[in-house]
């Protein structure tokens, strides 16, 4: 039935990367690979929910990765310009310290050298949920429930690197057979 379906499709999203890794696939290269694909979000391959990032990444080849002209930065540029544009300030080089809040939202930033800025609009973070609820902020201004949440987010360690590559030619794995399908745009070595 459809709710049984439902049910063995959220069992396996919640399920370990590697343990839904194990049930399926026996080769340590093809194990390897999923892996890789299970820590692109961060999310430690033996921790639950970890095939749901899997599931995620391995989609991108449905439809594609995108790639903004100019790399990575040239899409943190242009979310700058758009803030900037619209009258908005963007402060970098100096820690916050505390984000205040006043009759339940957040209306200015203070940082370590001692300046405070006053938001206008809004105050927008991109640190982490741990350090902004549980560090920057005073923990009568943050609910109850949303405390209680950031305190169980893990933080245990996943390491992962990228690197993007223009050259002048395919490259050629002769360890590996120098096979064309090697040369897809985005190898994986796990």
């Amino acid at each position: 039935t459809e709710t049984a379906q439902m049910q063995e499709l959220w069992r396996a999203i919640l399920t370990p990367s590697t343990v839904f890794i194990d049930r399926f696939f026996t080769d340590t290269r093809v194990k390897g690979a999923m892996a890789w694909w299970a820590v692109q979000t961060g999310t430690p391959p033996s921790k639950p929910g970890s095939t749901l990032a899997m599931s995620l990444q391995s989609a991108s080849h449905l439809t594609g990765s995108a790639r903004p002209k100019g790399g990575s930065g040239a899409l943190c540029e242009a979310l700058a310009n758009v803030v900037r544009a619209a009258g908005g300030e963007i402060v970098t080089g100096s820690h916050a310290s505390r984000v205040h809040v006043r009759s339940g939202r957040a209306t200015a930033v203070s940082t370590e050298g001692g300046e405070i800025y006053e938001a206008s609009q809004c105050v927008v973070s991109s640190i982490d949920a741990r350090r902004l609820f549980l560090s920057l902020m005073d923990p009568g201004d943050v609910p109850s429930g949303l405390l209680v949440r950031t305190r169980q987010i893990s933080v245990e360690s996943a390491s992962l690197f990228k690197v993007d590559l223009a050259l002048s030619e395919r490259p050629v794995f002769d360890r590996y057979g120098a096979r064309p399908e090697q040369t897809i745009a985005s190898p994986i070595i796990a």
